[in-house]
This record gives C-alpha cells, sequence and structure tokens, in this order.
C-alpha cells in the first residue's frame, strides 16, 4: 500500500489529460483516423486548419482539442503522479522515458455534463495511446499505461462507464487500520469518498469505493451526511462529512 498523502481537488470545467511520448512527434492525421474509425467522431467538422499541427473539432455539444507540447510536463509531476500506480511495476520508468506529451482538452458547452465531457476526453485520449511512442496516460491523479486506459475505455461500447480511467482509488495504512479515498469525484462536481482505520481488508475498501463510484456516476445512489447504506448482509455504513484526511476539501467518510 502506499504511504498517505494529500491530494488537491479538482477544478470544475475543462478536463485535461496528457498521453505522454517518448519523442516530441505526433501523427496527427493517424490520430484523427482513429478518432472517426474507432470512435465514430465527426473530426471533419475541425474549428482549426492543419497548419496548427493541434486537433481541435465538435462533438455533441462540446469542443474537444489535442495538442503537442514539445518538452516533458513540467516540475517532474508525472514521475510523481506514476509513483502512486500500485498496479503498474513500469510506471516510473515510463514516466522518466517522456520527452514530450499530448495536452488533450475537453470542454462541455450547452447541455453537455461532466459524464459526457468525461466520455469524450476518454474516448479522445484512447485514440491518442496509439500514437507512436505513447508511454502512458496521466489522469485522475496517476499515470496508466496505454493498453490498460484502451481496455477500460472499450468497456464504453458495452454501456460500462469506465471509472478506472476517471478515479484514483488510493490506499493506505493507519495506526489504527487501512484507509481509502477516491480522488477525481471533484470533476463530477461531487465530494471525494474516505474511508478511516478500517479493520477490513484492502481489497474490500477499493471494492465498496468503485461499487459506489459507479453507482454515483450512473445517478443510481445520492450520498449525503447522515445517510446510513446499508451492504448486501444487511452490515450498516453511516455517511458522514468532514475535512478531508488523504484529500485536501472536505469528503464523505463512509464508516467501513
Amino acid at each position: 500500500m502506499e504511504e498517505k498523502k494529500t491530494v488537491a481537488g479538482a477544478a470544475g470545467g475543462t478536463l485535461v489529460n496528457f498521453v505522454l511520448l517518448e519523442q516530441p512527434a505526433f501523427d496527427r492525421e493517424q490520430l484523427i483516423r482513429d478518432l472517426q474509425s474507432e470512435w465514430g467522431l465527426p473530426v471533419n467538422g475541425e474549428k482549426e486548419a492543419p497548419a496548427t499541427g493541434n486537433v481541435v473539432f465538435d462533438a455533441d455539444g462540446m469542443i474537444a482539442a489535442v495538442a503537442l507540447i514539445d518538452a516533458p510536463v513540467p516540475e517532474g509531476e508525472a514521475e510523481q503522479q506514476a509513483k502512486t500506480n500500485y498496479w503498474w511495476e513500469e510506471a516510473v520508468q515510463a514516466a522518466a522515458a517522456h520527452r514530450a506529451h499530448l495536452l488533450i482538452t475537453v470542454l462541455p458547452q450547452g447541455q453537455a455534463g461532466p459524464v459526457e465531457a468525461a466520455k469524450l476526453l476518454t474516448k479522445v485520449s484512447a485514440a491518442a495511446c496509439g500514437q507512436p511512442g505513447a508511454l502512458g496516460v496521466m489522469a485522475a491523479g496517476t499515470l496508466l499505461a496505454p493498453d490498460f486506459y484502451r481496455a477500460v475505455a472499450d468497456t464504453m461500447r458495452e454501456y460500462v462507464l469506465p471509472i478506472l480511467n476517471w478515479v484514483y482509488f488510493g490506499l493506505w495504512q493507519s495506526e489504527q487500520g487501512v484507509c481509502a479515498y477516491t480522488y477525481g469525484l471533484q470533476d463530477f462536481e461531487l465530494p471525494e469518498l474516505e474511508i478511516l482505520h478500517s479493520a477490513r481488508r484492502p481489497v474490500e475498501l477499493r471494492d465498496l469505493l468503485a461499487n459506489l463510484v459507479m453507482d454515483l456516476l450512473e445517478g443510481e445512489v445520492e450520498l449525503a451526511e447522515g445517510q446510513v447504506l446499508a451492504m448486501g448482509d444487511g452490515t450498516p455504513i453511516p455517511v458522514s462529512r468532514s475535512a478531508g484526511v488523504a484529500v485536501e476539501g472536505e469528503s464523505l467518510k463512509l464508516g467501513f
């Protein structure tokens, strides 16, 4: 398990991912083909001329953009985020190897909500993973392997929300027990979730948070201070709200 850390809350509005690259090279035409063939995105309606080198287009009432940045992600942020991925042993090595990155942004407009914006961001980022020399995707405060990111994105074809590309599930050990938290729910205008000092196994905490996040983003459940949730076996899970321990701002605490 990772050491406890405090993570800053995400800002609302524009959604952003970075795709790390081995070299400052970007096959613009390939990306356009991949966006069209893999996801049916209408990139033929671009808002900027090819001379800019960027890809900018409208989709479902939102604006998506991809720009090549001829430099590593500043201040060693890629390497720092890579350290949080406890599933991918080569994450730090991949981050250290990058020499440039693609800046991928989605700006929601009109009636488009954060879930629809996140879906579009995921489609564009997954297509960008097919670029030569793609090393990883910086998303939800961690670094994800390109193959993993694309596989999770593909679950959208089965109408499953790709929450592992959207929300990070952190685990840490306190003197009183196992703790867990989410990072990424603020992109969806929701408070982060935390479980503190639990006697249960780490996998149980992570599974509970993942199931709740899926239900929250699908609109199947709402959480508020004072609620008491019930597990399948009837175990009560009280919900409270207070200052975050592993996240900035306030979070909802689950008594589990």
